[in-house]
């Protein structure tokens, strides 16, 4: 098996592949990009094939390719990372701690630092969070569901069908036909763990991990086999005791179905986790600065995830219906319910001050600031990039109205997340930015 390992946009010579794993490759993405509408990589180049903006793993027969952020500052990373680059495994890192505190996978940051020292690649650490978790919910106990049954039974338990009584047993007094409940763990919850746990010991090439793998399958003896539908999902009742096993069901849904982020293609040859950065970053943003929130001196009452509760409308039809709605990735407020600060993330890499004065910031992306700024009253808004080297922050102020300004920021994204000196000072960082001292002295009109 092949492994390569790659930062998103890297480039991937046509050359150092033969030409049936390349085959395989291009055939898996053609369908993504089918089922998905967006391919994995492009592919119109004659000598390479370029990665886009997705992270994950892909496995497809004789080859694992796992694509990971572009975390460094310089705009020079190299193309694909080496089996022993240090920039690798912080950028492992990174993605699972990122994964990890937006609920993508089923782990905490604690559990990720715990897998670094092993060196594992993506797919194996993946897979070994999963089990981990799994395997801790299953030493409190395997779910157990009361399961309707009918039988004709010489016993009497629970209560009597007589119109099926009188059908089957007319002439045999010696038996019953019954209905009764019973609490048994074969529950829909558990087939699919149980078809997960398979699925992941396929694809896996770790002795640890497929041992755990196996530990867990003992757990699941009495349940049976079958293959996993989407109905399957969409049926399942999850009751309180249920709801402990909720995280690790929807990493489940990842690998069973596909359904997000990335398609199974039903072929148990072929395997992906993927996610698109951009959403990624943007959640991460989120769910840090409202775990920090005390660090970064935010109230977390305050602080609007996707303008929850606080959408605003752009426009309005002729016969005044509300069209095309804002919601800015997050909404700080003051204490009396008015709008303090609004960001919107973007996963981009900006030019140098050198080479752009403006840094290769999008008009898109101003424009969207200004109908945000003033659809949400917000005097201060920022557009918060990860860090590059050459870059320098900047603050506009709104042509006509010195009441409103738009920020250009950036966050260090360079740093182990897994340890906790790297999370205090993203935390610092973020607290600057809120806070308005990370800020060009420049101020210019927009």
């Amino acid at each position: 098996m092949k492994a390569i390992s790659m930062p998103e946009y890297g480039r991937l010579e046509r050359s150092s592949l033969p030409g049936r794993l390349l085959r395989r490759l291009q055939a898996f993405d053609e369908r993504h990009g089918r089922l998905t509408g967006a391919c994995v990589f492009d592919w119109d180049h004659l000598k390479y094939v370029g990665a886009t903006n997705q992270v994950g793993v892909i496995q497809v027969p004789g080859l694992t390719i796992e694509i990971l952020p572009k975390i460094d500052h310089s705009p020079l990373a190299a193309d694909t990372f080496g089996p022993s680059d240090q920039a690798k495994y912080l950028a492992q890192g990174n993605l699972l701690y990122m994964l990890a505190l937006t609920g993508s996978i089923p782990a905490h940051y604690r559990g990720i630092a715990g897998l670094r020292p092993q060196r594992m690649s993506l797919l194996e650490s993946l897979i070994a969070v999963f089990v981990e978790k799994l395997l801790g919910e299953l030493r409190k106990g395997i779910h157990h569901a009361y399961v309707t049954r009918e039988e004709n039974s010489v016993f009497m338990r629970g209560k009597l069908l007589v119109a099926q009584q009188i059908r089957h047993n007319a002439v045999h007094d010696e038996r019953t036909f019954v209905q009764y409940e019973e609490f048994v763990p074969d529950t829909p919850l558990n087939r699919i763990f149980k078809a997960t746990c398979h699925r992941l010991l396929a694809v896996t090439g770790q002795n640890v991990v497929q041992q755990r793998l196996r530990e867990a399958l003992v757990h699941f003896a009495d349940v049976q086999s079958y293959p996993v539908r989407l109905h399957d999902f969409d049926r399942l009742h999850m009751n309180r005791d249920a709801e402990r096993f909720s995280s690790l069901l929807a990493f489940c849904r990842m690998v069973l179905l596909g359904t997000s982020p990335a398609p199974s293609l039903g072929d148990t040859r072929t395997f992906s986790l993927l996610f698109p950065m951009e959403v990624l970053y943007e959640q991460f943003v989120a769910q840090f600065m409202l775990r920090h929130a005390e660090t970064i001196d935010v109230n977390r009452g305050q602080v609007h995830i996707q303008a929850r509760h606080k959408w605003e409308w752009l426009l309005r039809s002729e016969d005044d219906k509300p069209k095309f709605r804002l919601k800015p990735d997050i909404i700080i407020d003051h204490a009396n319910g008015k709008t303090r600060l609004l960001i919107d993330t973007k996963w981009k890499r900006l030019k140098s001050d050198f080479e752009d004065a403006k840094n290769g910031v999008s008009q898109a992306d101003l424009y969207q600031m200004f109908a945000y700024c003033y659809r949400f009253e917000s005097p201060d808004n920022v557009l918060l990039y990860p860090k590059v080297d050459g870059v320098t922050p900047k603050a506009y102020r709104v042509a006509g109205d010195e009441t409103k300004r738009l920020r250009v920021a950036f966050v260090d994204l360079n740093r182990d997340l897994t340890q906790r000196w790297a999370r205090e000072a993203l935390a610092n960082e973020l607290r600057e930015i809120i806070h308005g001292s990370a800020t060009s002295r420049v101020t210019t009109s927009m």
